[in-house]
């Protein structure tokens, strides 16, 4: 009698209808259904760590939209790690080993497309926190954001230190640099000069442009060696160091030289990023001509 049925459905079609509704699915539909449990594309761990901290501090500084005239002079971002593994991520999401590198190449971009106005030597600082975050700050799960204006501290203190001229004319015979108001200091000839791209650059060590007397004049012509931008200074809150990094002007394939003599030995900066951690009495080589000290205060 099974038999008499399955043949009748048969020559009506009905088994087809009846296997495309409670059939097992096909192994083509089994396969796209693995690919989406499987992601080959997903984003690392990192990337969506630091996506998500940016998102964060974009959103505690909304209320600065376009608030052209207070710009901001430093974000510190406090965090807690949720374990281990969550530290261990944030290291690598946040460049910990070179802050400036989540500063400028990923936090700046975003922060400028949002019309968030920032100063022309704006700082960044990173907080590990082990037990609470600090009153009177922006706080969303493992993140806090303290934002800094012009004369507001960091979180010191910090150890200061000098730069002597030694050869080349600048502004100024000795230079100090505290940590505690700004932790960049430009490095470049003239005080606000305009960069081939338009950009108008401010440099806080500033090598002059032109001479004041016969004296000046001879000594003006170390000064031609020195570029625009052509490097930058950088103290690092987490090791209490300064560093010393070639800025694009100081590059060799622009035709500048950024040398660091260390007693008896030499160390050329040449690769963008990477920096010479300051030790006191190294003297800097702007060019093969100019030349500065420093030394910790």
């Amino acid at each position: 009698m099974k038999n008499l049925l399955k043949g009748i459905k048969r020559s009506f079609g009905f088994d087809e209808v009846e296997k495309k509704e409670t059939g097992n699915p096909e192994p083509a539909k089994i396969i796209a259904a693995e690919k989406k449990v499987i992601d080959p594309y997903s984003r690392p761990a990192a990337n969506q760590k630091r996506e998500k901290l940016i998102s964060f501090i974009i959103k505690g500084l909304l209320p600065y939209v376009d608030e052209k005239t207070r710009p901001i002079a430093g974000i510190r971002v406090y965090y807690k790690p949720l374990d281990a593994i969550d530290d261990q991520i944030s290291k690598v999401a946040l460049h910990m080993d070179e802050p400036s590198v989540f500063q400028h190449e990923y936090l700046e971009r975003k922060l400028l497309n949002h019309f968030i106005p920032l100063d022309n030597s704006w700082f960044y600082e990173y907080v590990q926190v082990i037990d609470v975050f600090p009153e009177n700050i922006f706080v969303e799960n493992e993140f806090g954001l303290e934002i800094l204006h012009r004369g507001q501290t960091g979180s010191g203190p910090y150890p200061q230190a000098k730069l002597t001229i030694l050869k080349g004319v600048a502004e100024k015979k000795v230079y100090t640099l505290n940590p505690s108001e700004q932790l960049k200091y430009q490095i470049g000839r003239s005080k606000n000069p305009q960069l081939t791209s338009g950009k108008i650059q401010h440099n806080d060590i500033a090598f002059s442009d032109k001479a004041e007397n016969a004296q000046e004049y001879e000594q003006l012509k170390m000064n031609q060696h020195v570029s625009r931008n052509h490097a930058y200074i950088r103290f690092n809150p987490q090791s209490n160091k300064y560093l010393l990094y070639p800025d694009k002007g100081g590059l060799p394939e622009n035709g500048n030289k950024l040398k660091i003599h260390c007693g008896d030995q030499i160390k050329w900066l040449s690769i963008a990023g990477v920096g010479h951690e300051l030790q006191d009495g190294d003297q800097i080589e702007l060019g093969g001509e100019a030349l500065v000290l420093f030394n910790l205060l």
